[in-house]
């Protein structure tokens, strides 16, 4: 999980054009996860899988 502070880099400001100091002041969170990489590495499983079931059913002439 990462913190990034907004105050500084997006304020919220009044009608009157200054800066609302207490709104401004807040943190958005992010969650960092690694599904993209284990997405790849069961795709690839899969990839070979269906690459030595092909062969297989080749053999035999089934496909």
């Amino acid at each position: 999980m990462t913190a990034i502070g907004l105050f500084s880099s997006q304020l919220i400001l009044q009608e009157n054009g200054l800066e609302d100091a207490q709104r401004s002041r807040r943190v958005e969170f992010v969650v960092v996860t690694y599904a993209y990489k284990r997405l790849s590495t069961i795709l690839e499983e899969i990839r070979k899988d269906w690459a030595r079931e092909t062969t297989r059913l080749q053999k035999f002439r089934i496909l």
